[in-house]
Order: C-alpha cells, then structure tokens, then sequence
C-alpha cells in the first residue's frame, strides 16, 4: 500500500510426541468400558490399525477359523489380513452378529469417540490415575 514489501511471519511448528499410555493402563480402559466399546479397543490394541479402518470393518472381514481379519486400508495403506487373539474372537461373538446387522460397529464414530472419551474421564477418575486424567484434559481442549 505504501510501497513498501510485506514479509510473512515465520511460524515453527512444536512437534511433541503423543501421549502413549501402559499396557497395563490400556487394560484398565479395556477392562472399565462397556462390551462395545472395549472390543473396538481389543481390536486397536492387537492389531494397531487406525480407528477409521476397524469401524468400517464387516463380519465377512473376520475369519473366526483361521483367527484373522481382513483390513480394507485407509489413506493410501496397503490392504492385509491380522491374525487376532483367542480373546478378542470371543469378544467379537458377544457382539451383535451379522444377522442383525452387517457391522460389528455401526453408528456415528465421531459419537462413539465421543463416548470414549467421557468413559476414559470416568475410568481416570475411578483408578485415580493421573497420567490418563492428564490426558483426558489435554484433549478436552484440543
């Protein structure tokens, strides 16, 4: 406006690494929701696939002979087959099965993360445990 030139602010983004909890912390999560919830966190936990790709899975996708489930990939991954526990093969049975509907989890996942989360604030508060009450208000104001 003035002739003179404008020079944009330089910004540095601050990695951080994110929040990793226990073993044993994750059991206590697990073990503290409800039956839905704590077999999509089974399902998580042993296969270490992205949320996005468990709630689209399908009963067709699991293989409960040969213990293993087939993953539909999410951003560019390559599709694969994991092989599951004897555990979460029995939580998976307890699930609503495909003759009542297609998906083991259907719904809005945006509500259910929701639910999680007020879930986790509960299982924080009930255990005492800081680390995870820490982290349920970090990502409250995120």
């Amino acid at each position: 406006m003035s002739g003179s030139t404008w020079q944009p602010p330089k910004f540095m983004k601050v990695e951080k690494l994110p929040f990793i909890p226990t073993g044993e912390e994750v059991s206590q999560l697990i073990a503290g929701s409800s039956k839905k919830v704590s077999t999509f966190l089974q399902l998580l936990m042993e296969t270490g696939m992205r949320s996005g790709e468990a709630w689209n899975l399908k009963w067709t996708d699991f293989d409960f002979e040969r213990k293993q489930v087939r993953v539909t990939p999410e951003k560019g991954g390559k599709p694969r087959a994991l092989k599951v526990s004897d555990r979460l093969t029995a939580m998976l049975r307890t699930l609503p099965t495909w003759s009542t509907c297609q998906k083991p989890f259907e719904g809005s996942l945006r509500h259910f993360a929701r639910t999680f989360r007020i879930n986790r604030a509960r299982t924080a508060q009930k255990l005492g445990s800081q680390r995870i009450r820490l982290t349920c208000q970090r990502n409250a104001r995120t």
